[in-house]
């Protein structure tokens, strides 16, 4: 974007672009999420797990490294900010688009001054609109949206898959090893801590989690967001027409629900819309 001389940067919001990263003053938030994951998965590996065995090393690596990986882009990853406009490029009127033969009414965003397309929403807590909002996560500080859902979804599906093995394989070698000379070999003991303690955390981890993989799977299979589920027929305008914004429930759910699945977890994310040069 370019800058004619002496003009004054525009605030983006809450957000903050530090390097190449779009995050938020909670966003540090998301280490106290990570670092049980990789604590216990690094005792499961050292202790738990009998020397050797490859196969879990593997697995477990894999599933932890793309939970992290899937985590951390959540956090800085724009997740799909619609840039609020130069005071000298302000819309004053709503729009109507077409989508699928069906005229969606677009408003004006009072705060940042923009049309905003359907399934956008301004995020309160980051003070931006936000395309395909699905919500705002308190817990890691950020907003899920169009370039970031993927990634807060495949988090809880590999943390899921992590979660299950650890108890799985924990409770495999908590029942299958001979605790009875405890006294003569004291490692054992730490051995049936450490099982007890992987097995209690994986159940924990999995009621935590589990839930939420499942709903985000459901999300992508139907092409919907947490925002779009959460309406009721009561929130309809008198009129019978869509609230501003929404795309009709046909609409959004047509088509094969694999296909969905596919295309919300594997499409290109697509460039972000901040011009880099012109928000502090």
């Amino acid at each position: 974007m370019y800058l004619p001389p002496g003009t004054r940067k525009r605030a983006l919001g809450r957000l903050r672009i530090v390097w190449c990263c779009v995050v938020t003053a909670e966003s540090w938030h998301a280490i106290f999420v990570g670092l049980p994951i990789l604590f216990f998965t690094t005792l499961f590996v050292t202790v738990v797990v009998p020397r050797g065995e490859w196969f879990t090393y593997v697995f477990t690596a894999l599933f932890t490294t793309i939970s992290v990986t899937c985590l951390t882009l959540s956090v800085t990853l724009d997740p799909g900010v619609i840039p609020p406009a130069p005071q000298s490029q302000q819309p004053t009127q709503s729009t109507t688009v077409l989508v699928g033969g069906q005229s969606v009414p677009c408003k004006v965003c009072p705060t940042c001054h923009i049309i905003r397309p359907p399934r956008s929403t301004h995020c309160r807590f980051c003070d931006v609109c936000v395309e395909e909002f699905d919500h705002h996560c308190g817990i890691i500080g950020s907003c899920v949206g169009k370039r970031t859902f993927r990634f807060f979804g495949g988090f809880f599906m590999m943390t899921s898959f992590l979660v299950l093995y650890i108890f799985i394989r924990s409770f495999i070698i908590l029942v299958s090893t001979d605790f009875k000379p405890a006294n003569e070999r004291p490692h054992l003991i730490w051995l049936a801590v450490s099982c007890t303690l992987c097995i209690v955390a994986a159940i924990i981890g999995a009621i935590l989690v589990m839930p939420c993989a499942a709903r985000y799977i459901m999300l992508s299979a139907s092409n919907s967001i947490v925002k779009e589920t959460m309406r009721t027929q009561r929130q309809q305008t008198q009129s019978g027409e869509q609230p501003p914004g929404v795309i009709p429930a046909a609409e959004r759910k047509s088509g094969n629900y694999c296909v969905n699945l596919l295309r919300r977890l594997f499409s290109p994310i697509g460039r972000s819309r901040i011009p880099f040069d012109y928000y502090v």
